[in-house]
């Protein structure tokens, strides 16, 4: 029998990190010009968003394993699901 190995969370965390940081960097650069122009933003307010975005990723990355784990699967859908249509709204 194997034996299993002690976990290591601290290796899932900095995983997410690194997996968030380079996939988002990149989102809002082609929508600069329309979201600047449509929301009369300055450069300032922009890089701002492009932050926060990156960061609401990460925190949404590490707390989705709890809550899955609490509510289940279909449970933390429909948790992700209502703060996307009342973000949208």
């Amino acid at each position: 029998m194997a034996e299993s190995k002690p976990e290591q969370p601290w290796m899932v965390y900095l995983s997410t990190f690194v997996a968030v940081c380079g996939s988002c960097t990149g989102y809002s650069s082609p929508a600069q010009a329309a979201i600047r122009n449509d929301l009369f933003r300055t450069i300032v307010e922009f890089s701002l968003f492009g932050s926060l975005l990156t960061f609401g990723a990460m925190i949404g990355a590490i707390t989705s394993g709890p809550i899955a784990d609490l509510v289940g699967r279909k449970g933390a859908m429909r948790v992700s699901s209502a703060f996307c249509v009342v973000g949208w709204l």
